[in-house]
């Protein structure tokens, strides 16, 4: 298995809510929540809800109390989600709950 791709670590709210755009669209067909999936420090799946807001944008809800403010998270996207990915890896997006 290939590392997944990890890009710069984000600062958010507790109540962050991703907006994921792709650029040629994403495969409805890999939308599963092993396709997207948010890790707490502990490496523990936390709740998130996965809405579609167009053919190229998903929008990833927040838990519904929220993310706890002083802890650091994983968001996972796989790469089969991007119709037009080309690097055969995953995207792993860090990021710290303010």
């Amino acid at each position: 298995m290939k590392r997944p791709i990890k890009l710069r670590p984000q600062n958010v709210d507790a109540t962050c809510n991703w907006v994921i755009l792709f650029d040629n669209g994403f495969n409805r067909n890999n939308l599963l929540n092993s396709s997207i999936y948010v890790l707490d420090e502990k490496d523990v799946m936390v709740p998130i809800r996965i809405a579609i807001k167009d053919p190229n944008t998903l929008i990833i809800h927040a838990p519904v109390n929220g993310y706890t403010a002083g802890k650091s998270y994983q968001l996972y996207l796989n790469e089969r989600l991007d119709l037009a990915a080309s690097s055969e890896r995953d995207y792993k997006v860090p990021f710290n709950v303010y």
